[in-house]
């Protein structure tokens, strides 16, 4: 599921400490950092440290920031009664603003078969270490030591410096892809500024990606 236009770009944790210093202003109020995120990018994805703590005054703040072509994603680590829980709990909230998850080493085939009438109709990345046998049907794509199966989105931990390095990144990630370029990409807020962010942006706007 997803109403994406283009290749979007967006911080692999909206709300990482590394943002607080270079992205929010200082007085920013934190009931106003979703539609501050926002009105910069269309997608956002949020660690499941972070969303096991949501409530619905979290979810009620994000519902209010997010415009129809805003979407959020979630990182999944761990398969746990609890998450489940939560996550249906989110799910409830955001509806169709809840866009896809991407689950990495604390699942199994078991785990996603188990809970495959949760997931129904999200986008659902499976990202793994290279040498792992388990992938998810349909498309795959490697990058540094993992690979991810699944729905085609990217999650770039270590993206380069030099922006002609990030340019054949993303054209292995789009070459790999199976038809449409309207597909998320997040980036580590630990390893990236704003403005590489920004910059790496309008270099896929600019591919006409």
């Amino acid at each position: 599921m997803t109403c994406l236009k283009s290749m979007s770009v967006g911080f692999g944790e909206w709300q990482a400490e590394p943002l607080l210093s270079h992205f929010y202003p200082d007085d920013l109020p934190f009931d106003w950092r979703a539609d501050y995120y926002f009105n910069y990018f269309r997608v956002a994805m949020t660690s499941q440290s972070d969303w096991m703590q949501w409530d619905q005054e979290m979810l009620s703040m994000l519902n209010e920031a997010m415009l129809a072509e805003n979407l959020f994603y979630l990182k999944w680590s761990e398969c746990t009664p609890e998450s489940i829980t939560q996550f249906r709990f989110l799910r409830g909230g955001l509806g169709a603003k809840l866009a896809g998850i991407l689950i990495t080493e604390g699942w199994c085939a078991d785990d996603l078969a188990l809970h495959q009438a949760d997931l129904e109709d999200l986008a659902v990345t499976l990202m793994t270490p290279s040498e792992d046998e388990w992938v998810l049907s349909g498309w795959q794509w490697r990058y540094n030591n993992d690979r991810f199966s699944g729905a085609p989105l990217a999650y770039f931990d270590s993206l380069p410096a030099h922006i002609k390095e990030q340019r054949a990144e993303i054209e292995s990630f789009k070459n790999s892809l199976p038809g449409s370029t309207a597909v998320p990409v997040f980036v580590n807020p630990q390893q990236v500024t704003t403005k590489q962010l920004t910059d790496l942006s309008s270099m896929i706007e600019l591919l006409g990606y």
